[in-house]
């Protein structure tokens, strides 16, 4: 009955609080698309620009596969732009500069995609400093479009950061 399929999601839901809210997060970074930049491209974009920051981060501790930055990407549909949104919790460790500093690198980042795809790139990004004080409000929050979903869906929906970037399905 959709009564008990509504207790399961949001069953499923608050599992996935439970894992964001285990984590040591440092920044949440939201990053948008062009419209109509499709989920395959919007992937592929996030992949390469997670690798790309991983290479300023950890230079040849990335390189050589000993770091690669930490963290997990939530997926979000932006029906208004025909395109789907991120929203990356990235953990916490000792090789990030300071905000300010992960802010240009993140530009820069965003140049690099308008010159190689003058179609599909980054169009915008939000930085932001984050410590979980109890309330979990981010978490929550990042997984509202959860109780809709399927469990398929929901897996689809969040993915953990990988050496290669991130990889969508991988739960």
């Amino acid at each position: 009955t959709f009564r008990q399929n509504k207790r399961f999601y949001c069953d499923q839901r608050l599992g996935y609080i439970e894992l964001l809210k285990t984590m040591n997060t440092r920044y949440h970074l939201t990053i948008q698309f062009s419209h109509g930049t499709s989920e395959e491209n919007a992937i592929r974009i996030l992949s390469t620009f997670i690798r790309n920051l991983n290479k300023r981060v950890y230079k040849d501790r990335y390189r050589s596969g000993k770091n690669f930055i930490k963290g997990f990407a939530v997926k979000e549909s932006t029906k208004s732009k025909l395109t789907c949104h991120f929203h990356l919790l990235l953990m916490d460790n000792d090789y990030y500069p300071n905000k300010e500093l992960l802010e240009k690198w993140i530009e820069k980042q965003k140049g690099y995609f308008i010159k190689c795809d003058n179609k599909n790139y980054i169009t915008s990004h939000l930085l932001q400093s984050y410590q979980n004080l109890g309330d979990d409000n981010l978490e929550h929050y990042l997984t509202k479009n959860f109780e809709s979903l399927s469990n398929e869906e929901a897996a689809m929906s969040i993915a953990p950061f990988s050496e290669n970037g991130v990889e969508f399905g991988s739960f």
